[in-house]
């Protein structure tokens, strides 16, 4: 088996390393903990801090706004899904 180090070397001897980056925090809206990209995920802001908001509650939200006839809340592809980094 490798160790750490190793790897570490083994790593360091390529240009790019590629990661994934993913937050995980709980929604403003039902308090789940979810993961979720910090970029692209719907958020409201509360004391000027961007609050994130799971799938499940912008799905009930949108269903409510449907019908009161506002535009729906757009979820942006890969907004609950980790995002790629080197």
């Amino acid at each position: 088996m490798r160790s750490f180090g190793d790897c570490v070397r083994t790593c360091a001897a390529f240009e790019e390393i590629m990661g994934y980056m993913t937050a995980i925090g709980a929604c403003y809206g039902c308090k789940r903990v979810f993961s979720f990209n910090a970029e692209l995920v719907p958020s409201i802001i509360i004391n000027g801090v961007r609050e994130p908001i799971c799938r499940s509650c912008v799905d009930a939200a949108n269903l409510k706004r449907k019908e009161i006839g506002n535009e729906p809340i757009v979820l942006l592809p890969g907004a609950y899904e980790p995002e790629e980094c080197i």
